[in-house]
């Protein structure tokens, strides 16, 4: 096999992730997510429809993550 030559997969541009229903599965990817610039993974409430159940959360999250990348 080809070895990777990025060590750090991730998104090559702006990405935010934000979940519900308790922890996310891959809490080292999240983790890693929030470490690159422009990037975040974020926790909303433990409701899979998380938009629908805490909308002015998820807006708040979405506006703020719009303003920090800018």
């Amino acid at each position: 096999t080809t070895p990777n030559p990025n060590p750090n997969p991730g998104p090559r541009c702006p990405l935010l992730f934000l979940h519900g229903c308790g922890t996310f599965h891959d809490a080292a990817w999240a983790e890693a997510l929030n470490r690159r610039p422009q990037c975040a993974a974020q926790f909303i409430c433990r409701d899979h429809w998380f938009f629908q159940a805490e909308p002015r959360r998820t807006r708040d999250a979405l506006c703020a993550w719009l303003r920090a990348t800018q």
